[in-house]
């Protein structure tokens, strides 16, 4: 997944760069001064893909940390069957000690 990510850059520089090769020949067919997009270039090839990767990266491992593993049914209750034997076991420790008993 980290190899994906790392060669979605060049990917995305080279689809934001087609992206104003459009804009800027409606600019100069108008005669509207070039300048005007010397910052949305300079930002948006430079620090576009690098923001769209940090954001699809933030957004993969926000989803890994709130999955759950996959379990197999019978795994699954084994587990479940193991926690509720502990919390038993421990319910009635607690009622022993407070009767005294043990």
């Amino acid at each position: 997944a980290r190899a994906r990510r790392r060669t979605l850059y060049p990917t995305l520089t080279i689809i934001c760069s087609l992206f104003f090769l459009p804009v800027i020949e409606v600019f100069e067919r108008a005669g509207w001064n070039l300048e005007l997009l010397n910052a949305p270039i300079f930002y948006g090839v430079f620090y576009g893909p690098f923001s769209t990767v940090y954001v699809l990266t933030k957004r993969a491992l926000r989803n890994l940390q709130h999955s759950l593993p996959e379990l197999d049914a019978p795994e699954h209750r084994r587990r479940v069957d193991a926690f509720l034997d502990y919390r038993r076991n421990m319910a009635d420790a607690a009622e022993r000690r407070r009767r005294g008993v043990g």
